[in-house]
């Protein structure tokens, strides 16, 4: 948050989750408003990260999936995955990868899965649907 006169304005937003028991720590949604203070959410996740080692005494900090940074996809929901980074629909998956490469040079290998009981293109579409509607309501509040 900024400081505006006598109120406090949102510019970003980082939500974390435990995992792996209570040292280790994943980041859930990482934005930035649009407009904002260029570097809003480099300041929220460097405090984040004094106050998890601080305070929360934590070992790990995954910073999580860029979803679209896949360099060779074989399975249709990886091409979807790559289409969607061509078409830069949101938000630039470049851009988030580049920003999470500012703080780690560790990366491994991840899985996104899917009920086979359940449509994957549904599933995929509602895992959209909530980062779009994080989105929305960072934007209303502004």
């Amino acid at each position: 948050c900024s400081r505006n006169s006598e109120s406090y304005e949102l510019e970003s937003l980082l939500s974390l989750r435990r995992y792996m028991g209570s040292s280790h720590w994943y980041v859930d949604s990482l934005m930035q408003v649009p407009g904002g203070d260029r570097f809003a959410l480099d300041a929220t996740l460097a405090e984040a990260m004094r106050w998890l080692k601080e305070e929360r005494r934590a070992e790990a900090l995954a910073l999580g999936f860029c979803p679209g940074i896949i360099e060779d996809p074989t399975t249709w929901v990886e091409k979807l995955l790559a289409l969607w980074r061509k078409t830069r629909f949101l938000y630039s998956p470049e851009g988030l990868y580049s920003f999470k490469r500012k703080y780690s040079s560790l990366e491994l290998q991840r899985y996104l899965l899917l009920d086979p009981g359940y449509g994957a293109l549904k599933q995929l579409s509602t895992m959209e649907a909530a980062t779009l509607s994080l989105r929305l309501n960072l934007r209303s509040h502004q």
